[in-house]
């Protein structure tokens, strides 16, 4: 997976100090980020980016911006 195919690369050159830090920050990282989904708070976009959403999507029907769209503000 690096430049030269098939040549080992250790991460942080081998130090388990770096690395240690580097999986303490990730796993903190992801735990911070499921304690934010997992508050029943929390909102869900449906489409937060349609700019870069695919023209075509096999998700596309379950988000049903058609009818909230024909449903207007009052709804």
């Amino acid at each position: 997976g690096g430049y030269v195919a098939g040549q080992i690369v250790r991460p942080f050159h081998g130090d388990p100090l770096q690395l240690a830090a580097a999986v303490k920050a990730a796993t903190d990282a992801l735990g911070a980020l499921i304690d934010t989904f997992d508050d029943p708070a929390r909102c869900y976009l449906s489409q937060p980016h349609p700019s870069r959403a695919p023209r075509f999507s096999d998700y596309a029907q379950l988000a049903r911006v058609a009818e909230w769209v024909a449903a207007g503000e009052d709804a």
